[in-house]
């Protein structure tokens, strides 16, 4: 607990601590502030208070809307901290709910000053290159590829909060994802931290957020000029054109300009030739990516023959995202499997797990049809011109 100044006290915890949880319950009950601020934002406090919504997931709405990577993203932070969960015995955020709960036992106001979380993801996706996402996602799949050690030491949470170790574990995220690193927490500190600086100025306050979070808070807290305007972080980030938008784009007018090429100089044996070829490619590769990510027949079938044509789409639908859907109709994900997902510990279940192998067919068909691309225009363009 750190008391900011008169009138405002942040309380530090890590989200599946039973010793935050008695924490929280004393200091706003000893304090009883006029207001409460917690680290969630509206759809956060939603999960934390029906657990069972994690299992209503609509793959196809993330397909459709091209969320595959945030919600992988998502599912890796949620298994990081159901993993820890389970060491510990306490849910992750018991402590933010019992806030909320003792709070309003003692008639404080409740105010949650976390952004909504699909903001902080895409805010963060934008920022980033595409190496950068490649580091993030080899990272994502590495762990939860890697078998979890039987013979490791219980996770000490209490430990981390009586050291600067939970400092040092978000300094660790940021040394392979540094962009995203920015949107996850700096950019956070400083929502949060105006926030509190605003409230604070109506009544006493007890803010209760992560400890990673505090060193940060607190340098904005002790200096609330530093502190940025709120309104700009919580908007979306505006679109960019990005190297895969470029690609996207790029395709098809080189493409274009090769079959142009062949045509101006009367070669269109060649260009029947190539376009057997676009399409033999895109059909086999596609197809074999899905195979290989252990996809319904059909969905490999339907991402192989879809490859040739949304290959030359520049914005649209793409073959990975019709073969993950197929993939759903066809071995549509259970409870089980939506139950599973956080407890992830073996190579087996992760390729088994009907959630995981709808985003794992659709990430490799799309690998598949890229990989068509780059052989057929090696072949295609020295001849061209």
């Amino acid at each position: 607990m750190d008391e900011i100044r008169d009138g405002v006290v942040l309380v530090g915890t890590a989200h599946i601590s039973a010793t935050s949880v008695a924490e929280v319950e004393s200091v706003i009950r000893a304090r009883r502030p006029a207001k409460v601020l917690v680290e969630l934002d509206p759809g956060r406090l939603v999960a934390l208070r029906d657990p069972e919504a994690w299992k209503r997931t609509d793959l196809f709405q993330i397909l459709r809307a091209k969320k595959q990577h945030l919600f992988l993203l998502q599912l890796y932070l949620s298994a990081m901290q159901a993993q820890m969960g389970r060491q510990t015995g306490v849910k992750p955020g018991a402590e933010l709910l019992r806030a909320i709960e003792v709070a309003e036992e003692v008639g404080a106001q409740v105010v949650l000053i976390d952004r909504e979380v699909r903001v902080t993801l895409k805010r963060g996706f934008s920022s980033m290159g595409l190496w950068a996402r490649l580091r993030l996602f080899w990272n994502v799949w590495m762990q939860l590829l890697t078998p979890a050690d039987k013979n490791a030491k219980p996770f000490d949470v209490d430990a981390l909060l009586e050291t600067d170790a939970i400092t040092r574990m978000t300094d660790e995220f940021a040394r392979f994802a540094p962009d995203i690193k920015v949107a996850l927490i700096d950019e956070r500190d400083a929502v949060m931290a105006s926030h509190i600086e605003e409230e604070s100025r109506t009544g006493t306050v007890v803010a209760v957020v992560g400890a990673g979070h505090v060193p940060g808070m607190k340098r904005f807290l002790a200096a609330p000029a530093t502190i940025p305007p709120r309104a700009p972080l919580l908007e979306m980030p505006p679109r960019r054109v990005g190297l895969g938008t470029f690609l996207a784009i790029a395709v098809p007018v080189v493409l274009a300009a090769a079959v142009a090429g062949y045509a101006v100089n009367g070669r269109y044996e060649e260009i029947l030739a190539y376009g057997r070829l676009w399409i033999l490619l895109h059909v086999a590769f596609a197809g074999a990516g899905a195979l290989i990510a252990l996809g319904h027949p059909l969905a490999a079938l339907t991402g192989g023959l879809a490859a040739p044509f949304t290959s030359v789409l520049p914005t649209g639908l793409k073959s990975g995202w019709l073969a993950g859907m197929v993939q759903a109709r066809q071995r549509k994900p259970t409870v089980g499997d939506f139950e599973a997902i956080k407890t992830i510990e073996r190579l087996r279940d992760f390729w088994t797990n009907g959630v995981v192998r709808v985003l794992t067919v659709t990430a490799m068909t799309n690998l598949g049809s890229i990989a068509a691309k780059v052989v057929f225009f090696a072949n295609i363009l020295p001849g061209a011109f």
